[in-house]
């Protein structure tokens, strides 16, 4: 049996750990793709990222991050104007009534070929990965956030095509107290 003094030291633990958790600083993934394209970074400012918009073909064309904050706000399609247009939102229907981006995955070589979604929910523990858009060529590739950490966001370079694309992530806490 703990004694008392232990029991407390594991509270104070978990509460410096939640503190903490709430100040935390953004986390930047790696990038995939090629050299190419204008640099960009897109962050839902207020609440989260839920899902993207994205423009494909053979090939990813544009970007966008879904933020949720009240209602969902489409952020600026970033790349070219080819391809069809869909958006992708993470389903509300798993353990969770407020789903969160986690990552991406696809492919890529010089440009991005292929771009999918991952989600997860309320606690980030599931992760699911949602359809993927674009092409067949280029190197599998996929990353997430950290525990405790959910997409804000997206990097990379575009310009005809999204050139290269990475994810940003931050603790959930954090975008809900940002103006």
């Amino acid at each position: 049996m703990k004694s008392v003094a232990s029991r407390m030291l594991t509270v104070l633990a978990s509460i410096l750990a939640f503190t903490g958790a709430a100040q935390a600083t953004e986390v930047w993934g790696p990038s995939f793709g090629g050299g190419g394209g204008t640099s960009y970074q897109q962050k839902c400012t207020m609440g989260s990222m839920h899902g993207m918009r994205i423009r494909a073909g053979s090939m990813v064309d544009a970007v966008g991050a879904r933020c949720y904050q009240d209602n969902p706000v489409n952020k600026l399609m970033l790349g070219g104007g080819g391809g069809t247009l869909t958006t992708v939102t993470c389903p509300t229907d798993f353990f969770s009534y407020a789903p969160f981006a986690k990552g991406i995955l696809g492919r890529s070589g010089a440009q991005v070929d292929r771009l999918g979604l991952r989600c997860t929910d309320d606690f980030k523990i599931i992760s699911n990965a949602l359809s993927q858009y674009g092409g067949s060529g280029g190197t599998a590739f996929s990353w997430s956030c950290g525990n405790g950490f959910s997409a804000k966001g997206f990097f990379g370079a575009t310009g005809a095509l999204v050139d290269r694309i990475g994810v940003i992530c931050s603790n959930r806490f954090e975008w809900e107290t940002t103006p």
